[in-house]
């Protein structure tokens, strides 16, 4: 069959240290799943666990490449985020239809064979029947400044993956859009020395602000102008001290592909799924934080699980009808 055909390209001395070369590289393959951060593992090891053979096209760094340990994760609490990619790699071994190679995707298109024609970074081209994306989403950490610094150290947009390690002691959180009210009430379960500041771009209506007078949480209505590890500076030049701070950060997605395939997008420009990964566009699945706000590693895990039994079920149904 084609598809078991080997390329005449050598991928494995291009394969960084850390990305394990699984199986036989192909000229075509069953998925390609683009991404190989826990979504893209996860959709994986469904995929070779149903004995489909699959390319998983590993980019760049993780989106939580800051962080030194990951949290609210069942069996995994306080792991390294690289030791769960290295977990995930080296449990893909036996399975032997799959494989893990240091390329990006560049470009995708609808092959009129059927199936999908991809191009990837080295110059190569791939063909595959289903196309996996878990491209995931970038954060817009350019400004205030400091921000990237701080970012995974005492800035953080998760308190149940980070909230633990700093209970009790001084936060802030950046209430900048009506949605960020409940998440800065929820705080009060890790501290209840918590400061919320608006950055001049939200005016809380008298209700809330008496909400959070209540509560005893002040209000600070200035833009933010730097984040510093000890705190905030304030436009007025006001030093903020705090050991942490929440912040939820503007989106986009990290790979143009969901765009240009004409994958459908919701208003905050999330990629829509049905519960099995399924997009818009047929033969294409997404899963992992590029299609849902409720973005974290457990979560993740669960969304590439669910999407490569999808891709296993499509393509049976494909095949046998």
């Amino acid at each position: 069959m084609e598809r078991r055909q080997f390329l005449t390209c050598v991928v494995a001395a291009a394969l960084a240290p850390s990305v394990v070369a699984i199986g036989p590289f192909l000229a075509e393959y069953d998925c390609v799943v683009v991404g190989g951060g826990t979504a893209g593992l996860s959709a994986a090891l469904s995929l070779g666990r149903a004995r489909r053979s699959v390319l998983v096209c590993v980019g760049g760094p993780p989106r939580n490449a800051a962080v030194a340990h990951a949290h609210n994760l069942f069996t995994r609490d306080g792991t390294s985020p690289s030791e769960l990619l290295n977990i995930g790699r080296s449990q893909l071994t036996p399975y032997t239809t799959v494989r893990l190679a240091r390329r990006e995707v560049e470009a995708a298109e609808r092959s009129e064979a059927g199936g999908f024609r991809l191009r990837l970074s080295d110059g190569s081209s791939v063909k595959t029947r289903k196309l996996m994306l878990a491209t995931g989403v970038a954060d817009a950490l350019s400004s205030p400044s400091g921000l990237q610094r701080c970012w995974g150290k005492n800035v953080f947009a998760c308190p149940f993956c980070h909230g633990w390690e700093v209970r009790d002691q001084p936060w802030a959180v950046v209430v900048h859009q009506a949605a960020m009210v409940p998440v800065a009430k929820m705080c009060l379960n890790w501290t209840r020395d918590l400061v919320a500041c608006t950055h001049g771009s939200y005016t809380p209506p008298a209700e809330i602000l008496a909400d959070f007078n209540r509560l005893g949480v002040p209000v600070m209505t200035q833009p933010i102008t730097e984040f510093q590890e000890g705190g905030l500076i304030f436009q007025d030049g006001t030093r903020l001290a705090r050991r942490a701070v929440l912040y939820r950060p503007a989106q986009t997605q990290r790979s143009p592909l969901a765009e240009q395939l004409g994958c459908a997008l919701d208003s905050a420009g999330l990629v829509e799924v049905s519960s099995f990964g399924a997009t818009s566009v047929p033969g294409v699945f997404a899963a992992g934080d590029m299609t849902t706000p409720i973005q974290s590693l457990a979560v993740a895990a669960a969304a590439g699980n669910l999407a490569g039994v999808g891709v296993v079920k499509e393509l049976a149904h494909d095949e046998f009808g």
